[in-house]
């Protein structure tokens, strides 16, 4: 798994609580029941969600990379005494 899907993954998980978030990987995905009311169960397949935000979730992880890449510069070219 490539670091920008395994950024893009950790983010998605935190849109889940903490009990569902700890059981999933990219190879387990749960199918979660959250009770709704008394009397109401609301299912959620989390592979199928997964799939459906992947592509929002990359771009998330594309802009944190870029920007990581960018911080990493400022501070090589901080430590270099000026730009390279």
């Amino acid at each position: 798994m490539s670091y920008r899907e395994r950024i893009a993954f950790a983010l998605f998980r935190t849109s889940y609580p903490e009990d569902i978030a700890a059981r999933m990987t990219l190879e387990r995905m749960p199918v979660s029941q959250i009770r709704i009311d008394d009397h109401l169960m609301q299912e959620i397949d989390t592979r199928l969600d997964w799939d459906l935000k992947r592509d929002g979730y990359l771009k998330l992880a594309d802009a944190a990379l870029f920007e990581l890449d960018a911080i990493t510069r400022e501070a090589d070219e901080k430590r270099s005494g000026g730009k390279r």
